[in-house]
């Protein structure tokens, strides 16, 4: 997953892929690190590869086997597992994409917030009842931030004003990308492509909340960015649940919040009913 920086302590050098997990998918040249994300995924010829965490093998074989098929939508090009050349998802701990050519953008936030609406239109014939229950940080940031779980950050205020309005109805979940700042690649002349498929079940409008959220606190977005992207009345709403699932990530990444949202949540609390 390519999360925006967090607080939490550094994770060990990366270590490349082995050879034979190399040939098992076919994979030529020898592997370059790539930037961005938690820094562990490897480019080798048309290849991408990554260490799958444990426990993360079913999600794997659910996005190649239930996901990939149901999706046939042109407008975006999204990163579904490689399987080996046995068939295999996942090898000794690794997983592979193809290379999708593109650049991350700097700024261009109109286009990138397009791109976040293709990619859940592409992503909605998804049957999400099937999708593995994950248990990383990441997805039990997401459930205590729709409080589905306890939530470390209860008596934030953010959290707070989110209890205050939870009953505000919002779109039916379906399938999202809740990654996209840094896993979306534009081309001029392809549709965009987005990567690293780290999938929930939201509405939509979260997913690009969740973009908002990680532009303005990391990439210099202007924080009206917030206010004037929405296409839902309970945009505001879905902000906050986005910045509850960001900060609360980072404590169970083994952090605490980073200090960029502290602005991010004023600028939502406001735009909150009865903002204050």
């Amino acid at each position: 997953m390519n999360s925006p920086p967090t607080g939490a302590p550094r994770p060990a050098a990366p270590t490349p892929p082995p050879t034979p997990v190399l040939a098992a998918f076919g994979a030529d040249g020898p592997p370059t690190l790539l930037a961005g994300g938690q820094g562990s995924s490897w480019r080798a010829g048309t290849f991408v590869l990554k260490p799958v965490a444990a426990g993360d093998e079913p999600t794997q074989r659910w996005l190649h086997e239930v996901a990939r098929p149901a999706v046939t939508d042109s407008g975006v090009r999204l990163a579904f597992p490689t399987p080996a050349r046995d068939g295999a998802v996942v090898v000794d701990g690794w997983a592979a994409t193809a290379w999708l050519a593109g650049d991350r953008p700097v700024g261009r936030w109109a286009e990138r917030i397009e791109a976040a609406r293709a990619c859940g239109r592409a992503l909605a014939p998804i049957d999400p009842r099937q999708m593995p229950r994950r248990e990383d940080p990441w997805a039990r940031a997401d459930r205590a931030a729709w409080g589905e779980s306890d939530q470390p950050l209860a008596d934030h205020p953010l959290a707070q004003a989110v209890r205050s309005g939870a009953s505000r109805p919002v779109d039916e979940g379906q399938v999202v990308h809740g990654d996209l700042a840094g896993n979306t690649l534009l081309h001029p002349g392809r549709p965009p492509a987005v990567i690293d498929l780290s999938l929930y079940v939201r509405p939509v409008e979260w997913a690009v909340a969740v973009l908002a959220v990680d532009v303005v606190a990391f990439e210099g977005a202007p924080v009206q960015l917030l206010s004037s992207i929405g296409v839902d009345p309970g945009f505001a709403h879905l902000l906050a649940r986005a910045l509850l699932f960001r900060m609360t990530t980072d404590i169970f990444l083994g952090g605490s919040p980073h200090p960029a949202y502290e602005p991010v949540a004023r600028a939502v609390l406001l735009a909150l009913p009865g903002g204050r």
